[in-house]
């Protein structure tokens, strides 16, 4: 099974769907794109990613990485979508941690100026910036 299908059975079940065409008609793509998923002939491209991912109600970017990182022929992108996944999640945390009210971003910067590091929270969570542009 690939990560699309596993996606796929995510939705069917979350929602109650018992077949391929009403879960078609949920994500507004064709029935045979999603046969073709399931028997492994086709990935989910950018527009049934995004619809599976609201669905989900997960990150659209995080989906399509996945997917792409599993689909991806070529070595070395497939290295960049796995890479950019991981970037994403430090990315996502930093975000998470700077709307439940932790050290603004003026501090962050003035962290960031003296050491190259940020300390979130003390103990938390501990940001490289030079590693997101790795």
């Amino acid at each position: 099974m690939s990560r699309t299908t596993d996606y796929l059975d995510e939705i069917k079940q979350r929602q109650g769907l018992t077949s391929n065409y009403q879960l078609a008609k949920v994500l507004e793509v064709s029935e045979q794109d999603i046969s073709k998923c399931y028997r492994n002939l086709k990935h989910a491209d950018e527009y049934m990613g995004t619809r599976m991912a609201l669905a989900l109600g997960i990150e659209p970017i995080h989906l399509l990485a996945e997917i792409r990182a599993e689909a991806e022929k070529n070595p070395k992108k497939r290295e960049f979508w796995s890479n950019f996944l991981r970037h994403a999640a430090v990315v996502t945390g930093f975000l998470v941690v700077q709307t439940l009210g932790f050290p603004s971003t003026s501090e962050a910067a003035a962290s960031t100026a003296s050491t190259g590091r940020y300390d979130i929270s003390a103990n938390y969570a501990l940001i490289e910036y030079g590693d997101l542009l790795r």
